[in-house]
């Protein structure tokens, strides 16, 4: 499962993508109590190779808006963004060259 997080925390609001095998609880149960998380976007049954390569896209299509949380947690270093803009998950988008987030 590929996900998009809103986390809105005590003192600033971010973004999250992520994978995980076992499903959006597995997503859930990293993010701190702290955060009040919003689910903004989720495709599920894509392999770990159509995962990677989506998470790597996004990560250098926002690489400026990369930052670190006041509050660490897994994956929170690396996949963690100021701002996302979830247009570029459309299917006419040409960000994954040839990838699609979204599977019939």
């Amino acid at each position: 499962t590929f996900y998009v997080f809103k986390l809105t925390g005590p003192l600033s609001t971010i973004y999250k993508i992520g994978g995980v095998s076992l499903g959006l609880k597995q997503a859930l149960s990293i993010i701190p109590k702290a955060y009040t998380v919003e689910i903004l976007h989720t495709t599920l049954d894509l392999s770990t190779a159509e995962l990677w390569d989506i998470k790597y896209a996004l990560k250098r299509k926002f690489s400026q808006y990369k930052v670190s949380p006041s509050i660490d947690f897994s994956g929170s270093i690396t996949d963690c963004f100021s701002h996302f803009d979830l247009s570029v998950l459309l299917p006419e988008s040409d960000i994954f060259n040839g990838t699609s987030v979204h599977k019939q």
